[in-house]
């Protein structure tokens, strides 16, 4: 019978007293035989076994970052991973276009938030023409312009690179549903970036937003969200970090619950953009962006839909309001109701606070705001002479056409808006004049007294004579002297 050494399971030959492979001593450390070193050796041979098998996991493992980090996925394969969104309201009508794409997981959905902002039914479209709709919208942050959401779909989630190693002119491709093209493939160029938006060169249109912005290895670094105020062939994408962190913040719970059921949070969580009661201005914020919790996950679309919808918002607030100005919206149709939303976010653009370096939610559209007071326009002269707040003005212009249908046949102040808006008719005979272009001789001696006297407690401060007799002219006044006549 052999022997064999009682560490590593070498044949020895009858007389060695030390290993001629490990060296151990075997009279020492004991002679084992054949049988007991067979359990030994097969031991041995399975410690070499195991290293190799993890020695070819970790060398898998490598090989595939490696593979991963250079491996080129074609725009067309990425395309079956990016859909066309589609929004509704309440009644089924088509309310915004946008685009999407699978990422994170393979029933997840990123787009923008302003896609699907006041959405009562979310559906999406695939490269087969596929329709399906949005169960849960799992997170939103409105700040950010970002939104994830889910549903009873399957697609592959597409890879993600940093944004961290981009160089300015470095070239990239878009995928998105412009105009309801669905899936349009578009050449980019990045030209410049700040730490949250990529400012790229490319066809950017209405639709695009919420599209993929891909890097040479069709790997997403962006969300494509708009266009460059207004140029052609600008737009920006928002960085592939900030859709990171807000899935991230989905994961761990780090979020505002929010439910229509909760009625001090619909108040609290409406945008605070309308003027006091009082008539005193309020400085234009959004509360969204105010509050603790910066991103938040609705009970059901349902509520996201009141709670993010323009007419529920608006609405809700101007209960606040008294009966006469809130029935003038409340019960108007939805084309006046959607005029007087827009008109009133437009009259923005003549608020020195809402274009100010203090604001960090400066609004994008041009500023129309003037300083000297020859160059004030009809809209600003009204609300720089306190003649009404931007919320009253709003609904006076949505009307202001049929306001121009009566002259030469009715008298304004027979219309039901002139008898039943809780206006001083002082300040209605002034739109009149500024907008409608009445002059004073078609108003009573008292009105025009009523007029002057508005007027002129509302000069603004350190007014010259020059410009107050500007004011006066632009009414249909003359101001000599410090008289006024017409």
């Amino acid at each position: 019978m052999g022997k064999y050494c009682s560490k590593c399971g070498e044949l020895l030959a009858d007389n060695d007293i030390y290993c001629s492979r490990c060296g151990v001593n075997q009279y020492k450390d004991n002679i084992v035989n054949e049988s007991e070193n067979e359990f030994m050796r097969k031991s041995v041979n399975r410690k070499k076994s195991s290293h190799k098998f993890i020695f070819l996991i970790l060398f898998s493992i490598i090989g595939f970052f490696i593979y991963d980090s250079f491996v080129v996925v074609s725009p067309e394969v990425v395309s079956e991973s990016v859909v066309m969104i589609m929004t509704y309201d309440k009644d089924g009508k088509q309310m915004a276009q946008g685009s999407g794409f699978c990422i994170f997981e393979n029933n997840t959905i990123v787009t923008n938030f302003h896609v699907i902002e006041g959405a009562f039914k979310i559906k999406i479209y695939t490269n087969e023409e596929e329709m399906y709709e949005v169960k849960d919208i799992l997170i939103f942050d409105k700040k950010n312009d970002l939104a994830i959401m889910e549903g009873d779909f399957t697609f592959k989630e597409l890879k993600f690179e940093s944004s961290s190693k981009l160089d300015i002119e470095d070239e990239f491709l878009t995928i998105s549903s412009p105009r309801g093209n669905l899936n349009k493939i578009s050449p980019a160029i990045l030209k410049d970036e700040t730490d949250e938006r990529l400012l790229i060169e490319s066809d950017i249109a209405p639709g695009s937003s919420g599209g993929v912005l891909l890097n040479e290895k069709g790997k997403v670094v962006g969300v494509t969200s708009g266009t460059y105020r207004d140029e052609n062939n600008y737009g920006y994408a928002i960085k592939i970090e900030n859709i990171e962190e807000l899935y991230e913040k989905f994961k761990d719970g780090n979020y505002g619950e929010i439910s229509f059921l909760n009625k001090d949070a619909i108040f609290s969580f409406m945008p605070n953009i309308f003027d006091n009661v009082d008539g005193s201005e309020l400085k234009i914020r959004d509360t969204w962006t105010l509050t603790d919790d910066e991103v938040y996950r609705p009970d059901s679309i349902q509520d996201f839909n009141i709670l993010t919808n323009d007419y529920y918002i608006f609405g809700n607030i101007l209960r606040k309001y008294p009966q006469d100005i809130s029935y003038v919206f409340l019960n108007n149709n939805l084309i006046h109701q959607l005029n007087i939303i827009n008109l009133y976010n437009y009259l923005k653009s003549y608020d020195r606070w809402w274009f100010s370096e203090e604001n960090y939610i400066v609004d994008d559209t041009e500023n129309k705001l003037k300083e000297s007071i020859y160059e004030w326009d009809e809209l600003q002269f009204i609300l720089d002479m306190k003649v009404m707040t931007r919320l009253e003005l709003a609904m006076f212009l949505d009307m202001i056409e049929d306001v121009n249908s009566y002259k030469g046949s009715l008298h304004p102040r027979d219309t039901y808006w002139y008898e039943n808006f809780s206006i001083v008719n002082a300040k209605k005979n002034i739109v009149l004049m500024i907008i409608s272009k009445f002059k004073p001789d078609e108003f009573s001696y008292s009105e025009n007294i009523s007029v002057i006297k508005f007027i002129g407690r509302n000069m603004p401060e350190g007014i010259t004579v020059n410009e107050k007799a500007h004011i006066y002219e632009r009414l249909g006044y003359t101001y000599e002297n410090g008289s006024i006549y017409w």
